[in-house]
């Protein structure tokens, strides 16, 4: 049975030869990994050139219930984007999210919400010209919430912790690292109401913008199973050290 539907690219892993295993997220499907053969070549439908994180495609594959690796047909773009490949802070970000969203949105877990937040992301990072520098803070937070890991910010006390291990605010101080002082845990309501129409007013330094995304990343790993370590973190971090 041929299927065809929207999908957003993840990430891709080149393997013997002229294959390649993509990664995606799709409107019908949820996560599927496709196996594609030929993805640099001239009769290709689905060109290399396409397959790049965040890629907003219309993918069409023959859906097998007893094959694990289906086979990507074709691959065309949805809409044309061109300043999320070629501004190198959009694509780093673009590259960073792609990642996240491998981590966190898991198969068998997705829904038409997360997809339809994933797929304005993408448009997002294409069409917002300027005042990005929060962009990626803006979307774990949204994601954190159609996760179902979003903090309670309606039970947030003046002078108490914040327990980022159990989600909950604290008198005392934990016994462990994994917290935030009284002057973070008071900025925790105002973060989390951060999205893409507002994230311009928020003025955060480079050292707050850096110690939040580390502490959100933090957070996402106590409370996503198997989330692990983000490997383009770095590489975010140099480009925006030298924006």
């Amino acid at each position: 049975m041929l299927i065809t539907t929207r999908a957003i690219i993840l990430g891709a892993v080149r393997t013997a030869g002229d294959k390649l295993v993509v990664r995606t997220l799709t409107e019908e499907a949820g996560r599927v990994d496709f196996i594609v053969y030929g993805a640099w070549s001239k009769r290709s439908g689905h060109k290399a050139s396409y397959i790049f994180p965040l890629s907003a495609v219309d993918v069409t594959w023959d859906y097998r219930p007893n094959k694990e690796l289906p086979t990507l047909k074709e691959a065309t773009p949805s809409y044309p984007l061109i300043d999320l490949f070629i501004q190198p802070e959009k694509s780093t970000i673009a590259m960073f999210l792609a990642e996240i969203f491998v981590r966190s949105i898991h198969k068998g877990e997705e829904t038409q919400e997360i997809f339809d937040y994933c797929w304005q992301t993408v448009a997002s990072l294409e069409h917002t010209q300027r005042n990005i520098a929060n962009f990626h803070i803006a979307t774990l937070v949204g994601l954190s919430r159609l996760l179902g890991i979003q903090p309670n910010a309606e039970k947030h006390q003046k002078n108490v912790y914040f327990d980022l291990s159990t989600s909950q605010y604290e008198y005392n101080m934990p016994l462990h690292a994994f917290y935030l002082n009284h002057q973070h845990t008071a900025f925790l309501p105002t973060l989390l109401r951060i999205n893409y129409r507002n994230m311009r007013f928020y003025r955060l330094d480079r050292t707050e913008r850096q110690f939040l995304l580390e502490t959100i990343i933090t957070y996402f790993k106590l409370h996503i199973p198997e989330f692990g370590d983000v490997k383009s973190l770095k590489t975010l971090m140099e480009v925006y050290n030298l924006l």
